[in-house]
């Protein structure tokens, strides 16, 4: 069995991951992690949060929340970065490494591959740079094949689902797109 840190941005991304685990890679062992200083403001962080761990509990999964809310990592070194999603991948892929090292995991992966919002390229990337620089091994899969089925089994489930990937531009950019640019500009 491979021991894999699974980084996972929120519950029903991490439903859609463990299906497509279970039906696809059996051998892995996933100790899930929510680790995500990106996400504003801190009422959608704990909506957030809760679905992780509303998941962990439904799906049997063993997994954790380390940290309270750490926006001021991600103002300090994201916020104003040219590449946020960059910066923002690799924040959390550096601290998911030094997690995995510090507790003996031989691999991690995220589940931020599933959403057809998210940038694959930059993820995967900025895990491999992440892997190098930690030696762990980075598992790159794409999970957008069980994107429907996160959603689907969200609903079922009573899970919320975010209409941005988490960060205040994101959100502020979901709404410029929303109203068509008339309410606000970037």
């Amino acid at each position: 069995m491979k021991k894999v840190l699974l980084h996972t941005c929120c519950g029903p991304c991490l439903l859609g991951a463990l299906g497509y685990i279970r039906d696809n890679l059996p051998d892995w062992d996933i100790f899930a992690v929510f680790y995500n200083p990106n996400i504003h403001p801190l009422p959608e962080w704990f909506r957030r949060r809760d679905g992780f761990l509303q998941v962990l509990r439904e799906e049997k999964v063993s997994g954790i929340v380390p940290m309270i809310w750490d926006a001021k990592k991600w103002f300090a070194e994201c916020s104003s970065s040219p590449d946020r999603c960059s910066c923002c991948y690799r924040i959390r892929f550096r601290w998911i490494a030094q997690f995995a090292r510090r507790y003996g995991f031989t691999y991690f992966s995220t589940t931020l591959t599933i959403s057809p919002y998210q940038v694959k390229e930059l993820i995967y990337n900025e895990a491999e740079k992440v892997s190098q620089e930690f030696e762990i091994t980075y598992l790159k899969v794409d999970f957008s094949s069980y994107y429907e089925y996160s959603e689907e089994k969200s609903r079922q489930m009573g899970i919320y689902r975010q209409k941005y990937c988490g960060c205040v531009m994101s959100e502020a950019e979901a709404w410029q797109q929303k109203t068509k640019g008339w309410w606000f500009k970037l």
